[in-house]
């Protein structure tokens, strides 16, 4: 009965273990779990370039948007002006107005951040590329093979050294293709990015590591005790004489693939990397550091109201005074006066701003004119 006990809490135990092994992958997305080789890693790098580009762009660009949005509502709520269509626009430019913008410091800042992560993945990827290799065997081929005076001395008491000289030649550089089933999972990694928990890699040795095997042949009843004959047991084949060793084969191994992670954050944080002032070489922790920070960064303003509906406008203070006040009601009159009359100026709430608001304003007025003569414009 104690053994049946013990059993079932060893079991108990490896269950728990494998759980807890597999835990940071099942959380995972499958941009980060489908990565097996380099060329998925470089896959899912290439994806996380390409994120941290636009959203590069989609920084630097983000005061220009707005102030251009801005012109955009207000010169359509003095178009409008006395018109219902013109307080919708006088409410929607008071809530883009009323709301926090990103400061000119936080934006450099940000942009330092994405750069430094676009760095650090670019030399990921210029690793990737020269260091990829096809599968298969390196290849090995005999130089030289004589005696070699200056070798030492054998325990056993040989005394004609041996050196064979050979060269090692790796596999050719690889050409990644896609594979039409997981490649495209890899290549959501920037829309997945803040799902992840760790960054896959490859490690250095699964990229470079080859072994090469060298295959000795013994002749005569002693043979690990006599010295090398006839050719001097340095010849590439079985003809070491009587007695004596060859070197008969030099095999070369596949290199044994698998992946590594990182982990992005912990407890929250970013995981700072240990202070190295080597930087020539490539450091995981420090690639998951810089993807970490780079993705914290907030790349569009929190006044960008065109991919809302209304519904995300009801619990807007600023959005309900101003339309109480625009429609001259009083919010004592009902505890969601606020948001009635919000939706009263805008519409249902699953209205779409962008396509009730702002699409009408790219097309051409023929009222507007910066001449009496000129071509018409938009707003």
């Amino acid at each position: 009965m104690k053994k049946r006990t013990l059993n079932s809490v060893l079991v108990s135990f490896v269950a728990l273990q494998i759980t807890e092994n597999n835990r940071v992958d099942a959380t995972d997305p499958a941009s980060v779990t489908e990565v097996k080789d380099e060329c998925d890693e470089l896959e899912f790098m290439l994806a996380l370039q390409q994120h941290f580009a636009n959203k590069l762009n989609a920084l630097t660009s983000a005061p220009a948007k707005l102030t251009t949005k801005l012109r955009q509502l207000q010169l359509a709520a003095a178009k409008h002006s006395g018109t219902k269509l013109g307080m919708q626009y006088t409410l929607l430019q008071a809530v883009v107005e009323a709301k926090p913008r990103l400061a000119e410091a936080a934006i450099t800042e940000g942009q330092q951040k994405i750069q430094s992560a676009l760095q650090a993945i670019s030399e990921r990827i210029g690793q990737l590329h020269t260091m990829s290799a096809d599968a298969g065997n390196p290849t090995a081929q005999y130089i030289s093979a004589a005696q070699d005076a200056a070798a030492p001395q054998l325990n056993t008491g040989g005394t004609n050294g041996c050196k064979v000289t050979f060269q090692a030649t790796k596999p050719a550089m690889r050409r990644c293709q896609p594979d039409p089933i997981k490649t495209p999972k890899i290549r959501q990694a920037g829309s997945e990015i803040s799902k992840m928990e760790n960054i896959p890699f490859t490690p250095k040795n699964k990229l470079l590591d080859y072994s090469l095997a060298v295959s000795i042949q013994y002749k005569g009843s002693a043979a690990g005790n006599t010295e090398p004959t006839t050719k001097n047991g340095c010849g590439n084949d079985n003809s070491a004489g009587t007695n004596g060793r060859a070197i008969t084969a030099i095999a070369g191994a596949p290199r044994q693939l698998g992946q590594d992670k990182a982990a992005l954050a912990g407890d929250g944080n970013c995981k700072q990397p240990d202070v190295d002032t080597e930087v020539d070489h490539f450091d995981s922790a420090r690639l998951a550091y810089s993807i970490c920070e780079g993705r914290k960064v907030q790349s569009s303003d929190p006044g960008d109201i065109q991919t809302q509906k209304v519904e995300n406008l009801l619990s807007d203070t600023v959005a309900q005074q101003v339309a109480l006040r625009l429609l001259r009601k009083s919010a004592t009159t009902a505890p969601d006066a606020g948001e009635k009359a919000v939706t009263e100026l805008l519409g249902a709430k699953d209205t779409q701003i962008q396509a009730k608001f702002f699409t009408p304003l790219t097309k051409v007025d023929t009222s507007l004119k910066f001449e009496s003569a000129a071509t018409p414009i938009s707003i």
